[in-house]
């Protein structure tokens, strides 16, 4: 008799726990996404930190991020964001990447958010694609990163340092590239990010266009060609009739083709206007996966 009464109170626990949400039985708070498989739960198991993603700087904690297959949910500066995701396929047929990881993308608006999965660690990059670089530099409650993982607390100072140590890194290769090249067009804007070591995903972006001066502060920009591979949907080449209050004036697809592709038609563009170029690069920093934003930036001349 006592031990079916023992086996009874063992098969009440099992059920019990069978039927209990994975965060309540782990004692953290969460919520449950209807029938999403729950990837990651910040809070007691997990640390997750903000931090911006152009100095790298630590920003704060984040205790309520929640990952699956097709949904990212967290907080950030008095903020809620909720993005719908889709797993991708990235092109890293450079031979040199990092295998394993996985990629998701998503956006709300002009908002978009990029995560890298390597490890059970993750990378998120949220962004407001309306605006151009320095308006986003300008913005950091909706453009910063996100690093989560098990022990990340430990490394968050190595992490912060990398993002503008490699940041400064690219822009100076690019430099030394750029004085180099040699271009028929007025402008030319060209970046790359797979010259990197421990890199996961390397992209790179590359533009041209030709401006013709009509009086005052203002031009005429035409012929506007570009080639964009590797990369992110976010990546890619913009024309910007005003740089500093983030006026944009002309874009690449989302997706675009990896081929030379021109651009019919032309734009009347200011002096305060800048012909860019961005891509995005991701390594490994001590096991956890790092993701950023590169770019290159003209003045209208």
């Amino acid at each position: 008799m006592k031990l079916k009464k023992l086996l009874a109170v063992l098969l009440a626990v099992v059920f019990v726990f069978s039927i209990m949400p994975m965060g309540l039985a782990l004692g953290i708070n969460t919520e449950i996404y209807g029938e999403d498989d729950l990837r990651v739960v910040s809070g007691k198991q997990v640390e997750t930190y903000a931090l911006n993603s152009f100095s790298g700087n630590v920003m704060g904690e984040i205790s309520d991020l929640m990952i699956s297959e097709v949904t990212a949910s967290f907080s950030h500066a008095g903020k809620d964001f909720n993005f719908k995701i889709s797993k991708f396929n990235m092109d890293t047929k450079n031979g040199r990447n990092i295998a394993g990881a996985n990629y998701y993308t998503g956006s709300v608006g002009s908002l978009v958010c990029n995560i890298i999965e390597l490890n059970d660690a993750y990378c998120i990059q949220v962004f407001d694609r309306s605006k151009s670089i320095i308006g986003r530099q300008n913005d950091s409650t909706n453009n910063f990163t996100i690093v989560s993982g098990k022990g990340v607390a430990e490394q968050k100072s190595l992490l912060s340092n990398a993002i503008k140590t490699e940041i400064e890194k690219v822009e100076a290769n690019m430099r030394e590239e750029n004085m180099r090249a040699e271009s028929r067009a007025s402008l030319r804007v060209y970046i790359s990010t797979w010259n990197l070591p421990g890199i996961i995903t390397g992209a790179s972006a590359e533009g041209w266009c030709t401006t013709t001066y009509r009086g005052g502060d203002m031009y005429i920009v035409s012929s506007l060609s570009y080639v964009v591979m590797y990369n992110w949907p976010s990546d890619g080449v913009s024309l910007w009739y005003d740089y500093m209050n983030s006026v944009w004036a002309w874009g690449t697809p989302v997706w675009p083709s990896s081929a030379y592709t021109t651009v019919s038609g032309s734009w009347s563009v200011p002096s305060r206007g800048a012909f860019v170029a961005e891509a995005t690069a991701s390594i490994i920093v001590q096991g956890f996966p790092l993701m950023w934003t590169s770019y290159d930036v003209s003045s209208i001349y």
